[in-house]
């Protein structure tokens, strides 16, 4: 499960949700001409909500087609993030933080792909005991409870925490699946580089 604050997901309920935006998300979610896709819309129109319906947050739709390309988007979101301007959570080394930790949840053989770009950085001893393992059943080799990166440089987080793993990841062939990262509220991102950097 993803990282939705508990603010944004009381909002979700009885929210219909942006059925019409549905096929549009799907299609480019299926063959993305750019791996980038902007949701834009003026301040209150439930832009943050509608990023916590898609991932999970809410009522499916009623409507079967609907609820299908809804289900086919929230399977390939595998992290979150919220940017608050005033908590803290806008600086790159606070977002890499959060979307590692939920990748490393979501994503199987991401914490190994971590901690193997991040071998000054972790100290990880892993003893496992396996009983019968299930049908369908997943055994994970290494799980990061807690991320903290420390005194990270802001700028080369992004690359050291996600971009370098997931890279790693994909050129192994252990993952092949596209995934979804959501972002909302880039706009109080950017008030960090203005107050940070200028």
């Amino acid at each position: 499960m993803v990282d939705i604050p508990t603010n944004i997901v009381e909002k979700t309920q009885g929210f219909t949700g942006r059925v019409w935006l549905l096929p549009k998300l799907r299609e480019w979610s299926v063959d993305p001409k750019d791996h980038l896709l902007l949701v834009t819309g003026d301040p209150g129109c439930g832009k943050s909500t509608f990023m916590a319906w898609l991932a999970g947050a809410g009522q499916s739709p009623r409507d079967t087609e609907a609820r299908s390309q809804l289900e086919h988007i929230r399977r390939r979101i595998k992290a979150i993030h919220f940017c608050r301007s005033g908590s803290g959570n806008t600086a790159p080394g606070s977002f890499a933080q959060s979307v590692a930790a939920q990748l490393t949840r979501a994503v199987p053989g991401y914490s190994e792909a971590l901690a193997a770009t991040l071998p000054e950085r972790l100290q990880i001893s892993v003893l496992q005991q396996i009983g019968t393992v299930n049908t369908a059943a997943q055994v994970t080799g290494v799980s990061i409870g807690h991320l903290d990166f420390g005194s990270i440089d802001d700028e080369v987080s992004f690359d050291r925490f996600i971009r370098a793993p997931l890279k790693r990841l994909y050129r192994a062939g252990d993952f092949a699946e596209s995934l979804i990262l959501l972002v909302d509220a880039l706009d109080e991102a950017a008030r960090f580089w203005r107050e940070a950097y200028l």
